[in-house]
């Protein structure tokens, strides 16, 4: 079987290229593309954002953990106290 070409596991692009990259006009014409000034076939704009993507952040997800608390005076605990308890409605019977 041929040895494939192309980037080895574990490899790392160096500073040096992601400033090229980084430097380039490559967003810029992304954005001109975009609102129809530019021209760009597929090809290039699929390029161009394989190149993006190892200069610029990925923000996909966004994880947010976060813990509430009350004070015991909140006196939306006693409603919904009340209505865990009853499992219906308040002033219903």
């Amino acid at each position: 079987m041929p040895k494939l070409k192309g980037k080895q596991p574990g490899f790392q692009m160096g500073a040096e290229h992601r400033g090229k990259i980084a430097n380039s006009l490559i967003l810029s014409n992304l954005i001109r593309h975009c609102l129809g000034e530019w021209d760009m076939s597929q090809t290039q704009v699929t390029a161009s954002l394989g190149l993006l993507k190892k200069v610029m952040p990925d923000v996909s997800q966004v994880d947010i953990n976060a813990l509430m608390t009350h004070d015991l005076a909140d006196p939306m605990i006693k409603i919904f106290a009340e209505i865990a308890a009853n499992g219906k409605r308040i002033g219903k019977d």
